[in-house]
């Protein structure tokens, strides 16, 4: 897959996760979220090896749950995607908005 498409799985995957919930790549800063949203962006490519092969190639995504609700995030879910090794980084609030923000690492072989 190219990188384009391991995005557009990644958008599905999320979509389908979080019914009725906005998801966005990369937003602009003049386009209005409505709450809850989550927005995602590409943070890095991965590469491991084992036995001078490597056995992970991936892309991991930063994606943050907004919301007005603390723990409205519902970690369940989000761990349980299939396909995507999720961690979760930090929460927080600024100006009253709950930030939940987690790792998102897709394999691609």
């Amino acid at each position: 897959m190219d990188d384009e498409e391991i995005r557009q799985y990644l958008q599905d995957l999320l979509e389908t996760t979080f019914t009725g919930l906005g998801v966005y790549y990369r937003p602009p800063g003049d386009l209005i979220l409505t709450r809850p949203c989550i927005i995602y962006e590409a943070k890095s490519s991965e590469l491991s090896f084992a036995n001078n092969l490597p056995y992970v190639v991936g892309i991991a995504f930063q994606a943050t749950i907004l919301s007005d609700l603390p723990g409205y995030a519902d970690k369940k879910r989000i761990f349980s995607m299939s396909g995507v090794v999720v961690n979760n980084n930090r929460s927080y609030v600024s100006n009253d908005i709950v930030h939940d923000v987690f790792t998102l690492s897709v394999n691609t072989i």
